[in-house]
């Protein structure tokens, strides 16, 4: 009974940490392309909040069955969940360390062109109030919502922290005029 138990509750942590891994790329997907009509600027703070707590978490959770299986309270097979929470931790911080090494932006810019070089997505160049050129690849359902160019829209794109001009476009709309 214990053994089947056991096994039960291994396989509903392995649930758990599933379910953790969908919020926490839930969050980050929802904040790369601001999705906050989906779920609401306060439901993504809460989301932002919540995979910050998930790191911390799987890493209490980790060492705490390390040290079971260290004090001999754990059978040595929990080795291997101890290694899936350990895989999920650096998936998280090596994700984490990637992303810090991109910015997202808003800022007004006018749509120069919109091209589709063969076999790839659309480019989107534009030239942004300060005289910055940026060429940006850009999703098929952002490219046939764009209008003609020399339209100014407040777009919203994830660029290199280096400041290529380079980037994706995430969002835009139209700018008042």
């Amino acid at each position: 009974m214990k053994r089947t138990s056991h096994a039960v509750l291994r396989v509903a942590a392995s649930a758990l940490v599933v379910l953790i891994w969908v919020i926490y790329l839930f969050e980050r997907w929802s904040g790369q392309y601001a999705m906050y009509p989906l779920i609401g600027y306060v439901g993504y703070e809460c989301l932002s909040i919540a995979a910050g707590a998930c790191f911390w978490a799987l890493l209490i959770w980790l060492l705490a069955v390390l040290i079971q299986v260290l004090r001999r309270k754990a059978p040595k097979r929990d080795l291997a969940f101890a290694a899936l929470l350990a895989v999920m931790l650096s998936a998280m911080s090596v994700y984490n360390t990637w992303l810090s090494g991109f910015q997202q932006i808003t800022t007004l810019a006018s749509l120069s062109s919109l091209s589709r070089p063969s076999g790839r997505p659309f480019q989107a160049r534009f030239h942004t109030q300060d005289g910055q050129e940026l060429t940006l690849s850009c999703p098929d359902v952002l490219a046939h919502a764009l209008g003609p160019a020399s339209t100014v829209y407040l777009i919203t794109y994830t660029a290199p922290a280096d400041g290529s001009g380079t980037g994706a476009l995430c969002g835009a709309q139209r700018a008042p005029e």
